[in-house]
């Protein structure tokens, strides 16, 4: 038995005359084009930038922590300006 004409025969009950069936051409327009996706390369993108902030804030915050966890949790040391007016720093001699 040949499998494919056993897949394309029309049977008796069928209503078919035993002969091969008109084939029906397909419509001229085609199925139609399917809209392109306008959301999906904005999708992607967004996606990537968010990929890179999180990124860059659990860098962040893992030196910030590890600096911390170094000190002791203390607050970090504050240099204060030296300026001539408040007496701070270095003082020249003139002579």
């Amino acid at each position: 038995m040949n499998p494919l004409s056993a897949v394309t025969a029309v049977l008796p009950e069928e209503g078919g005359s035993g002969g091969p069936a008109a084939v029906v051409p397909p419509d001229a327009r085609g199925p139609g084009v399917t809209p392109r996706d306008e959301l999906g390369p904005v999708l992607a993108v967004a996606g990537v930038i968010g990929a890179g902030c999180l990124a860059l804030t659990v860098l962040l915050l893992t030196r910030l922590y590890r600096s911390g966890r170094r000190r002791g949790w203390r607050p970090a040391r504050v240099l204060e300006a030296t300026t001539p007016e408040n007496g701070l720093g270095e003082r020249r001699h003139r002579g």
